[in-house]
């Protein structure tokens, strides 16, 4: 199973280096169909959103991501259920103006990850 959702994820990746952003979504939600989500698959649902400009969806499914069930099985890239998520609310809330929402999610970003490198660059433009 978890050989079968990475390369559903893998195959997305593909769709989305060749620009076929309909078809990258389209193997992902074939592969919410099958399997329970991983915070992975729902950070990469978000990220079409996001590259389709449409914000609010993205958002919904980065906090899908912070509530999947912890992953035991195939590749597990824990950054999937905490980091990323975080920076990506952080930029996402900023950018349609919840300014209040982007900041929270900072935060966690950094009590998770302080030496990260997004988070730094971010807690000096929340500074200024």
């Amino acid at each position: 199973m978890p050989d079968n959702l990475n390369a559903r994820i893998i195959l997305s990746d593909c769709y989305l280096i060749k620009n076929k952003i309909e078809e990258s979504l389209n193997c992902l939600i074939d592969a919410l169909k099958k399997y329970i989500p991983t915070a992975e698959l729902c950070c990469k649902i978000a990220n079409i959103y996001e590259i389709k400009k449409e914000y609010i969806q993205s958002i919904y499914w980065y906090k899908c991501a912070l509530i999947c069930p912890t992953q035991t099985y195939g590749f597990i890239y824990k950054d999937y259920s905490d980091i990323i998520p975080c920076l990506e609310l952080t930029k996402l809330y900023y950018n349609i103006g919840y300014y209040e929402e982007a900041k929270k999610y900072h935060k966690i970003a950094k009590e998770i990850s302080p030496n990260n490198q997004s988070v730094i660059y971010n807690e000096q433009f929340f500074k200024d």
